[in-house]
């Protein structure tokens, strides 16, 4: 029994033969085909853009609402910013108006709902 466990600690220690490599070092044959697939796709910023925009519109909303000129001047800034950079990286990027302006006034519509149920508490 003694002689089992100590073959297997040396087995376990013993350190890897020059010609192995490990399992970060194999290559694998689609690896290079992915990457080349990856620069063809659309870069998955431009999502992240477009929620980054809607979410700073619905912030200068807010800065509008609580009469806050600095707030809003700024936050519109920074949504000039994000969209020149979106029209910048995502150039065949061109989002439907009529479900923009649907989506839009789905939230004015939530948020009207949400101040008549609880009597304007939140």
């Amino acid at each position: 029994m003694r002689l089992w466990i100590l073959l297997l600690a040396v087995l376990l220690l013993a350190p890897a033969p020059a010609g192995a490599q490990s399992a970060s070092e194999v290559e694998t044959p689609g690896a290079a085909v992915e990457e080349e697939e990856d620069e063809r796709r659309p870069p998955r910023s431009c999502a992240t853009l477009r929620k980054q925009i809607a979410h700073f519109e619905d912030v200068a909303e807010r800065a509008r609402e609580r009469d806050d000129e600095l707030w809003e001047r700024s936050t519109e800034g920074h949504i000039r910013r994000l969209q020149a950079r979106a029209e910048r990286e995502c150039p065949d990027d061109g989002g439907n108006p009529a479900l923009e302006a649907i989506g839009r006034f789905a939230k004015a519509a939530a948020r009207t709902a949400v101040k008549y149920f609880t009597a304007g508490q939140l």
